[in-house]
């Protein structure tokens, strides 16, 4: 698998492009299903949501 012209919001596996999240199980791609980590949210929260981390200057 090869991997190319990545930046935000974009990827280019094996030659396609993906403006998606993607999920790579394998071998296999997958568009990423954002419902199915909704449940898991407040459990493990986002580095920018933890109460008193500063950010970076």
């Amino acid at each position: 698998m090869q991997f190319d012209n990545f930046s935000f919001g974009s990827i280019q596996i094996d030659g396609s492009t993906y403006e998606h999240d993607v999920v790579i199980d394998h071998g296999e791609i997958y568009r990423r299903k954002k419902k199915a980590s909704k449940q898991f949210r407040e459990k493990f929260r986002y580095l920018g949501q933890i109460d008193g981390l500063n950010s970076v200057s």
